[in-house]
């Protein structure tokens, strides 16, 4: 008896198995160091009051929707997230046992954090605080989503990567980000807040670290007196 197509086709998947899933995700800007608390521990001390932090993220790409409601959330307890401080080059990451947890209100809000919420002894650093990625004007004006669909995240990822990237707000005030790293304090016996960062206008935040010449701000300013003087003979 001859095997059908679609008989076929499913032995074969039932021997080779589902897809194998991917990691996705990106980095990004994620605004100024506004405090580092003067106890946090060393790894926190390395990075400069002031500075800019890079955050990036990645998501197995075969993450459920665990939310039955109209929002979507999405727990991988083995994703990662790491930052960097983008003057002083310190470099943080949080265990892999934080995971990263991914939720889209609607299509306008984006939020990410650890899945765990506090520190432990074994697990030191967790992002967490209100890390809302919003685009709520848009919405209002009828712009573009961040999310074509809350409950594709791939296709949401890939979304707000080129939003963030290509800084398509309606104005700088688009988007923010305000979150914080907190680590676990041995003397109270619980999490801390160690770094709070944000929040960050996106199109004043690229999305990597483009550093001036010393040389560029001198030059421009002597082409300047250069063009007054021109000016002034001139009239």
């Amino acid at each position: 008896m001859k095997m059908s197509l679609v008989a076929a086709v499913a032995a074969v998947c039932a021997l080779t198995g589902p897809a194998a899933a991917l990691p996705i995700g990106f980095g990004f800007n994620a605004g100024e160091i506004v405090r580092i608390a003067p106890e946090a521990p060393s790894e926190m001390q390395a990075f400069l009051l002031g500075e800019d932090l890079f955050l990036e993220f990645t998501i197995d790409s075969a993450t459920l929707d665990v939310d039955d409601g109209p929002d979507s959330t999405f727990e991988d307890p083995l994703g990662t997230i790491k930052v960097t401080g983008l003057t002083s080059g310190a470099m943080l990451e949080m265990s892999p046992d934080t995971g990263v947890e991914i939720q889209f209100d609607d299509p306008n809000e984006f939020e990410l954090k650890s899945l765990l919420e506090d520190s432990t002894p074994s697990i030191p650093f967790v992002l967490t605080g209100d890390t809302d990625f919003n685009n709520d004007l848009n919405a209002v004006l009828n712009g573009p989503a961040l999310s074509p669909d809350i409950e594709d995240l791939s296709a949401s990822i890939a979304s707000l990567q080129s939003f963030v990237i290509g800084g398509v707000f309606s104005t700088p005030n688009g988007s923010t980000l305000d979150a914080s790293i907190d680590y676990f304090n041995e003397t109270v016996d619980r999490s801390l807040t160690g770094i709070l960062f944000g929040p960050v206008p996106w199109r004043e935040a690229p999305t990597q670290a483009i550093p001036v010449p010393a040389a560029l701000p001198l030059l421009a300013t002597g082409l300047a007196g250069l063009v007054a003087l021109r000016r002034r003979r001139r009239a």
